[in-house]
């Protein structure tokens, strides 16, 4: 993977299975039960005024082109005092908009992958390297989610109620609001593995 206009991969990625993924469009929600990433590479960079290569991915495509000069001032003054059509009403009266998309994904495992890091914002420029990375990423989910914590437990997870939390980006009266942490500890892991080997 690239931003548009570079050279080179910032991203490799040589394997990735998305296992039992259920998409809905009438509540724009994706829920990704487990996401495995094997193999591959991450080639991190920050320049010499502190920019990091991977915002690039992000980056705000460029603005249409304004209108020429010798555009009907007319067409452009109609355009300009054009009220936006408003969103289209319920039946009990009210506007409705579209839920934002959310992607539920409790269970990531990352194994075989290198990671490259370039600073050139410190002088002599210094690069880093980690071969192979591994990691596990925990899951939560709001308290009344069953169906999102059957699959975490399904997978081997175990509640830590000790690290249950107050989601801080959600309204604070929003019923919605507590979260609960799944995790698996060190030991439960190695005593599911060694039943496998």
């Amino acid at each position: 993977m690239r931003p548009p206009g570079k050279d080179h991969d910032y991203i490799e990625v040589a394997s990735l299975a998305l296992e039992e993924t259920d998409v809905s469009v009438r509540t724009s929600r994706v829920n990704i039960a487990r996401v495995r990433l094997d193999g591959g590479a991450v080639r991190v960079a920050r320049d010499a005024e502190g920019n990091i290569n991977l915002s690039e991915f992000a980056a705000t495509p460029a603005a249409a082109e304004k209108p020429s000069e010798s555009a009907a001032p007319e067409a452009s003054a109609s355009a300009a005092t054009a009220p936006a059509a408003p969103p289209p009403a319920t039946p009990d009266g009210t506007t409705s908009t579209r839920p934002d998309w959310v992607v539920a994904a409790p269970d990531i495992a990352i194994s075989g992958v290198q990671l490259d890091f370039e600073d050139q914002l410190v002088k002599p420029a210094a690069t880093f390297g980690l071969s192979p990375v591994a990691m596990t990423i925990s899951g939560f989910t709001t308290e009344a989610n069953s169906k999102s914590r059957r699959v975490m437990e399904k997978i081997g997870l175990v509640r830590d109620r000790a690290r249950d939390f107050d989601h801080p980006a959600v309204p604070p009266d929003w019923s919605g609001r507590r979260h609960v942490l799944y995790a698996i500890t060190r030991d439960r892991w190695r005593a599911t593995t060694a039943g496998s080997a």
